[in-house]
């Protein structure tokens, strides 16, 4: 597959951003009219989770609602309208001696994406792929194998029709994708980047074994801070929007810290709020159990494990610095948020505040390509070298330099 995928990736550079714009408008089409075979197939896999005893997280990153697929169906059309990143000049300059030095914007080569029960990434992976003239080779897990053959099924026969070359884009399922996603993140040579999606234990295997550079997060423990001039009412919204949204993401806040000086205005609002949401439950620490006597008391846990039910973590904190301090200690360094009216305390946090997205008063339910307008990512990244934060197409590009000169030879 890898060695098919480096000869595809040669053919792949000579491809014109219309051709490229134009086999991502058949994808899209030829997803569409295979929408309920693909809504078909995911029931399977979803009814043998389900039989197989699959928690409700695992349950809802496998299924596929029209809702979804839609999503990503319009995201192969959206991607394919966005300005073409390779060949792009990122900056020039000319040396005294003459030389005209251009930075461009080129494809990385072959990208290696390593799945658990995310099918609908693999889509997304597929299309910023031919979109930046990479090669792509998926490993995913037996539980969303139906899934992802007829996806991919559709997006080959979309983009087979329009010129796409063969093998550009592979994809294999099975039970043991843990081991064969070891051995395609060891191809060093064949393989020039890894993206890893999946738990934090198959995340962190990678990691271990991996003979290439990867793009990947580990864990996605997110947390919200209510300052003392925080809004009550629009701090409550945030953090119920950034918890509830959707509970089975990534840059979902898990825990809260609240200044104590408006722990109990914050709480009663919370709960005012939350009668509106299904059910929600509370983990604080003592400061705060007397405001929510319903909610059950924290382990030390709880501030560094992130969960995918409608679990609110809440604790109170004496200062910003405190808050601060516990986040970088304790989080992901994915998504965090403060809310405040104050502009000392917005800087305060945003400078110190180590996360790849750090958000004021707005929801981190937004942490998402498509909502920052930079397309659909194909997951979020935390590294510090690299892509950080959604990774689209800018991100799975690499740069090449071209010297033109006049016949200068040097002289040292």
């Amino acid at each position: 597959m890898t060695a098919n995928a480096v000869a595809a990736k040669r053919e792949l550079v000579g491809l014109s951003s219309r051709r490229k714009r134009d086999i991502l408008y058949s994808i899209a089409e030829y997803l569409e009219e295979s929408a309920d075979k693909i809504l078909s197939a995911n029931r399977i896999d979803v009814e043998k989770a389900q039989v197989r005893g699959r928690s409700v997280g695992f349950v809802e990153r496998l299924e596929i609602t029209e809702r979804k697929l839609r999503r990503v169906i319009d995201a192969c059309s959206i991607i394919a309208d966005m300005e073409d990143p390779i060949g792009e000049e990122i900056s020039s300059w000319i040396r005294p001696n003459g030389l005209e030095i251009v930075r461009l914007r080129v494809p990385i080569g072959v990208v290696g994406l390593c799945l658990e029960t995310r099918p609908l990434v693999s889509l997304i992976a597929a299309a910023v792929c031919v979109k930046t003239g990479n090669a792509l080779v998926i490993i995913a897990d037996e539980d969303s194998a139906e899934s992802i053959k007829a996806l991919m099924t559709a997006f080959q026969e979309g983009a087979k029709a329009a010129g796409l070359p063969d093998f550009a884009i592979q994809y294999r399922c099975g039970e043991n994708n843990v081991a064969e996603a070891r051995i395609l993140t060891s191809m060093e040579g064949l393989v020039d980047v890894g993206i890893v999606r999946g738990r934090r234990s198959f995340v962190d295997d990678l990691v271990e074994h991996a003979g290439i550079p990867l793009l990947k997060h580990s864990g996605g423990m997110c947390y919200a801070y209510v300052d003392k001039e925080a809004n009550i009412e629009k701090a409550a919204a945030v953090v119920l929007n950034s918890r509830c949204f959707d509970c089975f993401v990534c840059s979902a806040v898990d825990a809260v810290l609240v200044h104590e000086a408006i722990a109990k205005e914050f709480c009663e609002e919370l709960l005012k709020q939350a009668e509106s949401f299904d059910s929600i439950s509370y983990a604080t620490d003592e400061k705060i159990r007397q405001f929510i006597p319903a909610s059950r008391e924290l382990s030390t846990t709880d501030w560094i494990d992130e969960t995918y039910d409608p679990n609110i973590v809440i604790g109170a904190v004496q200062s910003i610095e405190e808050a601060i301090a516990h986040i970088n200690d304790n989080g992901s360094h994915l998504s965090d948020v403060i809310i405040s009216e104050s502009e000392e305390s917005q800087n305060e946090f945003t400078r110190k505040v180590d996360s790849a997205i750090v958000y004021i008063n707005a929801s981190t339910a937004f942490t998402d390509g498509a909502e920052f307008g930079i397309g659909s990512d194909v997951g979020i990244s935390t590294d510090k070298l690299g892509a950080r934060g959604p990774i689209s197409l800018s991100d799975l590009t690499t740069t090449k330099y071209l010297v033109r000169g006049t016949g200068q030879i040097s002289s040292k």
